[in-house]
């Protein structure tokens, strides 16, 4: 397949990195987006982890989330700053007891590359180290939260090559690439195809952009697309989150050097972005907890009881760094922050051809459609791995991840009729 023009619908992590990853070989990719900045949508969160995902059978998800964090920090080293944009610097997660147990043959995953040495996960002694260090205790019950959340988090898991990560940033520098043209303010409400032409259009008929390749980053929005077009779309469900977050005072004592996960999440003295200030110079120390999860719901409007419930999780799984916050939740100072995700029945994600028979691609003939969503709370981790793996197919360039584990990633998994 020849490079030629790409229509992207999405400007989230999604679309940025789809576009990246074009563009990088060859392609003038258009990126389009109803709102009028970058990252506006579940993108735009302020800060977020990225980790492994441990399963004691180390099934596709977990196979992947180590995949997606090579890539992210491919591009993170690539394209941000360490320690103001992203930091690989660990992540400790709690869990109640037998919730996560390593795999059998854990050490032979361990990651001997040189960008990536040492161990993916690990449990005692390594893990007791940083809990300690994030002033947790492990073996005990986890505080005076809402246990019933998760059970008492009296376990612990540290993950070597976790961490944290400015999504909006990850999106605004992946847009900059040379043959990207970001466009914002452009709501794509049809798609035509004519030919070996694909055309995305307004409400009124207008051509937004014309291309040879089209691909949807839409998050949920890609299922109302993809149905206004008459086709059908993927069984993609909503899932809202409501984090808190803040600025930290001058006292940072009660916080943890790295994010801490298992009842929410708590990422803390890094800096973060005011979501209602994009553009403007972030925090210089700041903090963010959460989420909520409501299935179902795709509502942006901040509720007091989620944001209720954001405290009561950190008070679960970090009862000090609960206390020292809790005043902003008086105050004020504690902001809320909602996003939604796009979730499928298998948690995996839908990537590549929406239309795909399993024959290989003539190369006069016209391109399908193709999908980049459903990675629900794990976009920072999968995004860019899962663009590589869709302009890998384009390319017929060796894969990024097993072929097996693709296969159950394609997006036509889902296709009905």
């Amino acid at each position: 397949l020849h490079a030629a023009r790409c229509a992207i619908v999405g400007a989230g992590l999604a679309g940025a990195a789809c576009a990246w990853e074009l563009a990088k070989r060859g392609w003038s990719v258009t990126v389009l987006d109803a709102a009028q900045r970058p990252a506006d949508g579940a993108s735009g969160l302020p800060v977020g982890t990225m980790s492994e995902h441990v399963s004691f059978d180390d099934d596709p998800a977990a196979q992947l989330a180590r995949a997606g964090l090579r890539a992210t920090h491919h591009a993170a080293c690539a394209l941000l700053v360490a320690g103001d944009d992203w930091s690989a610097c660990g992540l400790l997660e709690r869990h109640a007891p037998g919730k996560r147990r390593l795999p059998p043959e854990w050490n032979a995953l361990e990651e001997t590359s040189p960008a990536h040495p040492g161990i993916w996960s690990a449990a005692a002694p390594i893990t007791q180290e940083n809990a300690q260090l994030a002033g947790v205790p492990l073996g005990d019950a986890a505080g005076s939260g809402d246990e019933a959340l998760t059970g008492a988090l009296t376990g612990a898991l540290w993950h070597a090559h976790g961490g944290w990560l400015r999504p909006v940033q990850l999106v605004r520098a992946m847009l900059k690439a040379p043959g990207v043209q970001w466009k914002g303010g452009r709501r794509a409400a049809r798609l035509e195809q004519t030919g070996n032409t694909w055309r995305v259009l307004d409400d009124a008929g207008n051509t937004l952009a014309d291309a040879e390749l089209l691909l949807l980053c839409a998050g949920f929005g890609t299922r109302a697309l993809l149905a206004a077009c008459g086709l059908p779309a993927p069984p993609l469900q909503a899932l809202r989150g409501q984090v808190a977050w803040g600025e930290l005072g001058t006292d940072a004592a009660p916080f943890p050097p790295f994010p801490v996960s298992g009842c929410g999440s708590l990422i803390a003295s890094v800096p973060i972005d005011a979501p209602d200030a994009p553009g403007s110079r972030p925090l210089a120390a700041g903090w963010l907890a959460g989420a909520t999860f409501q299935r179902d719901a795709d509502d942006r409007a901040p509720r007091s009881a989620d944001h209720s419930a954001c405290l009561r999780r950190l008070a679960t799984l970090h009862p000090a760094a609960a206390s020292a916050l809790a005043p902003q939740w008086n105050t004020g100072e504690a902001q809320p922050w909602t996003g939604i995700r796009a979730v499928l029945p298998d948690h995996l994600p839908a990537v590549g051809a929406w239309m795909d028979d399993g024959a290989a691609h003539a190369p006069d003939a016209p391109l399908p459609p193709h999908l980049l969503c459903g990675l629900g709370v794990r976009g920072i981790t999968l995004a860019v791995l899962a663009a590589e793996l869709i302009a890998a197919q384009l390319h017929a360039e060796p894969l990024p991840i097993a072929r097996s584990l693709a296969a159950k990633l394609r997006a036509s998994r889902w296709r009905r009729g």
